[in-house]
Order: C-alpha cells, then structure tokens, then sequence
C-alpha cells in the first residue's frame, strides 16, 4: 500500500513539472516598446535679400585715333616787311617824358634812367587787319616789376592793346582805352627773366583771335574784339627803383591767308601758370 501511493507520487510530481514547461503557462518575457521616429523640423530657408548679381566682365575700350594736334600758327602766308632797324625813319624816337628811344646797332633801344615812367614808340605805317609778327627783345638792364613789350591795334593815340612782360618772369595782356585799363590775360609765368636776356616775341592776330608765342613756345591764345587800330609799337616801363634798357630788333610780318576758324589750342604744357602776385602799377599814359 505504501509502495502504491509513492508511486502515485512520483507521478504526480511529473505531471507538474510537465506542465510548467508548456509554453505560455509560464512568466512570458516583456518586449521594450519601440521608441516611435522623433520628426526632424525641416531648415527654414534663409530669405536672400539682394541676391548677387552677375558682375559683367569689362571688354576693352576700342583705340580712338589720335586726334591732330590744332596748330598754333594757322594760314601763315608770305612775308609783308621786314625792318631791320638800320634807319632812323618809321618809328617815333628821341626823348620822352622819363626817357628816350634812340635807335643804334640795328635796333631801337628804350632806356628810363632811374624813375617810375613809360615810354611807347610806335611805328608810324599802318599794318594789315590780319598778320603774324616777330620781334627780337633784349633785356640790357631789367630787374624785378620793371616792364617791356609790345603794343598792337593802336588807334595812334591812347587805345591800344599791351602785351606786358616783366623782368621776373611774367607776362599779361592789357586793353587799353581812355579812362580805361582792362586785363585781358592776367599773369602768366613764363620761366624766363632777368638780364641780359633776348626773346623772340611772335603775335598772331586774325579778327578777335590773339595768340602769343616766346622763343616759338606757344602761350595762350585770348579774344576780343574791342579795338581795330592798324599801328604797332613797342613798350617800356619802369618802377623807379632802377635803370631799364631794353632794345628791340629784326622785326618780320608775315601774311594770315585762307584761316577758318578753329579751335583755340591749349597752353603749352611747360607753361607753368603760378598765383606769383601781380606787380602794382599806375596807369599812365
């Protein structure tokens, strides 16, 4: 009896642990959730405000032809007179007030001793509405604000253009009329001055066209239509603080033929303009 009931025991026993290992009556494993994707938000665009522009590649100026460079001395014809100061006849000479013109050496020499004074001799024949000039000035004595030069459109009296030089360097362009002293081109350097010196002045005139030359420089060029006189002269004029002599000589007009009107050209380049402060002067007669 005792052997029967530990059999059923046994039996029992095997039927428990039997059942223990069927599936899914025993603890079951816990699955891990599965974590869901997390949205990314997408970049904002960035707004371009001012959005670079193509820059265009430079292409190459075309070479422009070189332009001609206008001539100073347009129309020069033949040759009108010469003088080359070996008579006494045709200019006015002897004594001034303040100081004489005497002629001598194949020149016209202008001297004022030692006091303020201006002297003009002019040439008593008419010249022609339309020329080129040339005339030899030398300096003898000249020293700071004293003045020389020519005279040209004078009526034989008192209107007349003046083309002033001093003896430091300068040079301008005076209208003269009576009661009247007008500038027409103020002071301009020139480079050259002092004593003994010797210029070659050139004028050339057609209609209200001036244009000025020293040593075959171009200066400038001025217009004015003003005055139409048909003498010419020459100028000294002194400040009193010392002697002046200056004389001028081989005179040469020639005609202006066939000019049409062009444009003025510019200075010369090594003309250097300057802001030297102009000499005081009185007009005078």
């Amino acid at each position: 009896m005792k052997m029967k009931l530990w059999v059923m025991m046994l039996v029992l026993a095997g039927m428990v642990a039997g059942c223990m290992d069927l599936p899914g009556t025993g603890p079951q494993p816990t699955d891990s959730p599965t974590p869901r994707p997390s949205l990314t938000p997408s970049p904002t665009p960035t707004i371009v405000w001012f959005p670079p522009t193509k820059t265009p590649t430079p292409q190459p100026t075309p070479a422009q032809p070189p332009q001609p460079t206008p001539e100073p001395r347009p129309g020069l014809g033949a040759v009108l007179f010469q003088e080359d100061f070996s008579t006494t006849s045709g200019w006015q000479n002897g004594a001034f007030e303040g100081g004489t013109a005497n002629f001598g050496n194949h020149s016209l020499s202008l001297v004022i001793p030692d006091n303020a004074a201006t002297i003009i001799s002019l040439r008593r024949a008419a010249m022609p509405d339309a020329y080129y000039l040339e005339m030899t000035v030398s300096a003898n004595l000249c020293r700071g604000k004293d003045i020389y030069g020519l005279v040209f459109r004078s009526d034989g009296g008192l209107s007349a253009y003046r083309w002033l030089i001093t003896c430091d360097g300068l040079t301008r362009v005076e209208r003269w009329r009576p009661a009247e002293a007008a500038v027409i081109q103020d002071w301009t350097y020139i480079g050259q001055g002092g004593a003994p010196l010797s210029l070659r002045l050139g004028l050339w005139l057609y209609g209200d066209e001036m244009r000025y030359f020293v040593n075959d420089v171009y200066l400038f060029a001025t217009k004015d239509p003003l005055l139409v006189g048909t003498q010419i002269g020459v100028l000294a004029r002194s400040t009193g603080q010392n002697p002046l002599s200056v004389s001028f000589s081989k005179l040469v007009v020639r005609a202006i033929s066939g000019y049409v009107p062009t444009p003025i050209p510019s200075p010369t380049p090594d003309i250097t303009l300057t802001n030297t402060r102009a000499p005081t002067w009185t007009p005078s007669h």
